[in-house]
């Protein structure tokens, strides 16, 4: 199963590290030495793959969801605590490249120790520090299936944290739509784009009383005359409009992941988190293949991000299995210290469990509590592909839970007729 926290986050990152190097250069200036790849030295002459804040931030996010299986605001607020105090999540241990209005915010939340109501409200807190780490929220409310009325209230709030304006929240908003109809589109990408914004105004238009905050958006209601804007009708400002603008020209206008980041990254100005931002639709819409294997290469602690993504699809996608296999096993009778540690294992898998299936001890353990009858006709009825038809399960199996099965007990091993590795879900 493809796992959208890595292509997601991975764009982020990517896009981020690349316009890294030319941030806040004129696009004049850019167009002297374009981007072309991952390169160092530049704005703050670091190396090359080296991101930024907004890496940091939707790092800090992504953590907080892997570990609590939600969106909680005072978690997340303390990762941002530990990174702009302690430098967490960063590639080289300090924090930096930080934003005025998320300072503010998160010195608020240090003093006020509550999450809400720390995110400014005013016309000057429509930057786009909320949009730029939002992908994460996102991709938890797209998984859980949340309704639109409570993925989005849910994304206004993780937004506010910082940026609690209702036009800086519409951004975030708009991206969620946007993200979902990439994801479960089948035509092209403007096409699915087109109808991301359009679930997005339709529904901001139905609940907000007011929508003059909508009508700056007005240019992405049509993408296909957008398109065709020139680049020097394009800003890439902070600026949350201007940014999500720049983010959305870059995808329609290229055919192409590294095409849609070069783009967006060469507009100059904000170009990290304009190709952050870009990075996460263009990676979940092309895939994480699609990025080009030097520039993931290059990127500072990518081993320690990949584990992050495997971690989080382990736990989120398979929340329900998880819960369903606890209440197996308490039916089970097995004692609260074990199930706690099967609990600790689903939280720990890392990278090496590719086909999301930790080995437990539980597992043996119901396993041998089932009547010998029982054990048997599953060890005995297992269907080999090579052999066409069922077979029996030589000794040296292994039992074990796999979530893709909905908590049941699965069988491994190798046919007793040809040697082949088979499997099953017990009955």
């Amino acid at each position: 199963m493809r796992n959208i926290w890595k292509d997601g986050v991975f764009g982020v990152v990517t896009g981020d590290a690349l316009g890294c190097p030319v941030q806040f250069e004129d696009r004049s200036e850019v167009a002297k030495h374009p981007v072309t790849n991952m390169r160092g030295n530049g704005t703050f002459n670091l190396p090359a793959g080296t991101w930024t804040d907004d890496s940091s931030m939707t790092l800090a996010l992504l953590e907080s969801i892997c570990r609590t299986d939600a969106l909680d605001l005072k978690d997340i607020m303390n990762n941002f605590v530990d990174w702009l105090d302690n430098g967490a999540f960063t590639p080289y241990g300090h924090s930096f490249d930080i934003g005025n209005g998320t300072i503010r915010a998160i010195t608020a939340y240090k003093h006020r120790g509550k999450p809400r109501h720390c995110g400014g409200t005013s016309e000057w807190n429509n930057g786009n520090g909320s949009l730029m780490r939002i992908l994460p929220a996102c991709l938890f409310c797209y998984r859980k299936g949340l309704t639109d009325s409570d993925a989005i209230r849910e994304i206004h709030a993780v937004g506010s944290l910082t940026h609690a304006h209702i036009r800086a929240n519409i951004a975030c908003g708009l991206y969620y739509f946007m993200i979902c109809e990439v994801l479960d589109g089948k035509d092209e990408l403007i096409n699915r784009l087109q109808k991301g914004l359009d679930r997005g105004f339709s529904f901001y238009e139905k609940t907000l009383a007011d929508h003059e905050n909508i009508l700056y958006y007005n240019r992405l209601r049509d993408l296909k005359q957008f398109s065709r804007e020139p680049a020097e009708n394009i800003k890439s400002t902070g600026y949350v409009v201007d940014t999500l603008e720049a983010v959305v020209w870059s995808l329609i206008t290229t055919d192409s992941f590294e095409k849609a980041l070069l783009k967006a990254v060469n507009l100059g100005d904000d170009s990290d988190t304009v190709g952050a931002i870009t990075g996460g639709l263009a990676a979940l819409f092309y895939g994480f293949d699609a990025i080009p294997t030097q520039w993931i290469q290059e990127l500072r602690k990518r081993e320690s991000i990949e584990i992050l993504c495997e971690k989080t699809d382990c736990l989120v996608n398979h929340a329900g299995g998880m819960h369903a296999l606890v209440s197996e096993l308490r039916k089970e009778e097995i004692n609260d210290n074990l199930i706690a540690e099967v609990v600790r294992d689903i939280r720990n898998c890392s990278e090496t469990h590719e086909d999301k299936t930790v080995i437990y001890t539980a597992a043996k353990e119901i396993w041998e509590k089932w009547p010998e009858e029982r054990r048997n006709h599953n060890l005995q009825n297992v269907h080999c592909r090579k052999c066409h038809r069922l077979v029996t399960l030589e000794p040296g199996y292994t039992v074990s839970y796999n979530l893709n099965w909905h908590a049941h007990l699965f069988l491994s091993g190798k046919c007793s007729n040809c040697g082949a590795e088979i499997s099953k879900a017990c009955e």
